[in-house]
């Protein structure tokens, strides 16, 4: 599997685990006039701006850190940007989920609500 192929099969993963978590999923490979987003949900009046970051090791902590600089300005800009179209109709979170696959088939997926930047 090579890097695209595993960060559309960790996407994939968690739409499916939003889903299972109440979300409903808007849109996928998102784009906007700041960037790609992986995924926009929505769960009751808020909706999620989703990163996920798939990873073949077990080890959440590097794959959290793999969000760099320019990253971080773009999923701040999109939220920005998110908020003022919605107009205070619905809240925007902006999300990280970090998925782990391990060479035994085993899935570990961590997501985290509403990050400060």
């Amino acid at each position: 599997m090579n890097t695209k192929e595993l960060g559309d099969h960790g996407e994939a993963l968690v739409c499916a685990h939003l889903r299972d978590q109440g979300f409903t999923i808007l849109k996928t490979n998102w784009r906007t006039p700041f960037g790609q987003v992986d995924i926009l949900a929505q769960r009751g009046d808020t909706e999620h701006i989703v990163e996920v970051k798939t990873s073949r090791q077990a080890i959440h902590h590097d794959q959290a850190l793999s969000l760099r600089t320019p990253q971080l300005k773009r999923l701040s800009r999109v939220a920005s940007w998110r908020c003022q179209q919605l107009k205070g109709r619905l809240g925007v979170s902006l999300d990280l989920v970090l998925v782990s696959l391990s060479p035994y088939g085993e899935t570990d997926i961590r997501h985290f609500e509403n990050i400060t930047l």
